[in-house]
């Protein structure tokens, strides 16, 4: 199993015991990492506060990844849960502190679509096939909605 530690910048890998066996250091942004297993390749994605990173499950390392919020260091803006979407074509990911639902390729962790919102969305997730993108806002609660310019 893996699992993310609260405040800190690394994954665990641990047997079933529970014993730790590996520790995956991330991009040492100081976040609380909640990986995403791939179903169909040996890869997991996880956010270490406003960065994404793409692990290979092979070798336990990450191989990709890129800064989607802020400009400082340190305790700066961070990103809300990434959602991957089924068939893990697209990588949601939504930035409370820009107002936007960034859409990712899970590939290479490049935008493919930057989606505007009302309000501060601090998880999303895509519906009606892909067309329009469903968010909570940030501090209230409330429903965010984004109509896509192209569909999954």
């Amino acid at each position: 199993m893996i699992f993310g530690v609260v405040r800190t910048t690394a994954l665990v890998l641990a047997d079933r015991s529970g014993r730790e066996l590996k520790r995956v250091p991330m991009a040492d942004r100081g976040g609380n990492a909640e990986p995403y297993l791939s179903r169909f390749q040996p890869v997991l994605w996880a956010v270490d506060r406003d960065t994404i990173v793409r692990v290979d499950r092979e070798s336990w390392s990450v191989n990709k990844a890129c800064r989607l919020e802020g400009n400082g260091g340190g305790r700066g803006p961070y990103v809300g849960r990434l959602w991957v979407s089924p068939a893990e074509t697209e990588i949601l990911v939504p930035r409370p502190y820009s107002g936007d639902v960034l859409v990712l390729d899970p590939a290479d962790l490049s935008t493919v679509e930057e989606l505007s919102l009302s309000g501060p969305p601090i998880e999303a997730a895509a519906v009606a096939g892909g067309r329009r993108v469903v968010a909570r806002e940030w501090k209230t609660g409330s429903l965010l909605v984004a109509d896509r310019s192209k569909a999954a």
